[in-house]
């Protein structure tokens, strides 16, 4: 069923206008594959654990860069907010 459902998704994005419609295409078959055989092995009982780490891992890699990016983009505006509020 994965595999019909990220041919038809695949064929759909090629059938668009949009720029770059091969690069997209090819993203969502993999995409779609990636998460049917995960659902897959989750639905067997097989590798519960290595599921839930291969989609928990990228989440929290993502939440850490935008806390980084944030903390250290914004360092120098929260020190512009406590300069005119004359905080320190």
């Amino acid at each position: 069923m994965g595999l019909w459902i990220a041919s038809w998704a695949s064929t759909f994005v090629l059938t668009s206008n949009w720029p770059r419609k091969y690069l997209l295409a090819l993203v969502a078959r993999i995409a779609i594959i990636v998460l049917s055989l995960a659902m897959a092995l989750t639905t067997m009982g097989l590798a519960d654990s290595i599921v839930a780490l291969a989609f928990g891992l990228p989440l929290v890699g993502v939440a850490l860069a935008i806390g980084l990016a944030f903390g250290l983009g914004g360092r120098e505006t929260a020190a512009k907010q406590l300069d005119q509020c004359k905080c320190r």
